[in-house]
């Protein structure tokens, strides 16, 4: 389960980063009782992806592990 921050522009529900969901995959959404101010919404819906052409797709699987790895070798028995 990971956790995706989102808001509703009024219409639609966007995520504030790629959401690799599958077709037909389960989701589960909580609604909070706090509102985005407009200038944060504004920031927020221009930012969202403008760091996509960093991206690496071939590490995304692995960033679900990245810590386990990241501490494993630091403090592997040498």
């Amino acid at each position: 389960m990971r956790k995706i921050e989102a808001y509703f522009d009024g219409t639609a529900v966007r995520p504030l980063e790629p959401l690799f969901a599958k077709p037909n995959q389960r989701i589960t959404m909580l609604i909070h009782d706090d509102f985005l101010d407009s200038a944060k919404f504004e920031a927020i819906a221009k930012s969202a992806g403008s760091l996509k052409e960093f991206a690496n797709p071939t590490l995304i699987e692995r960033e679900k592990t990245a810590w386990e790895e990241a501490v494993a070798e630091k403090y592997a028995s040498h």
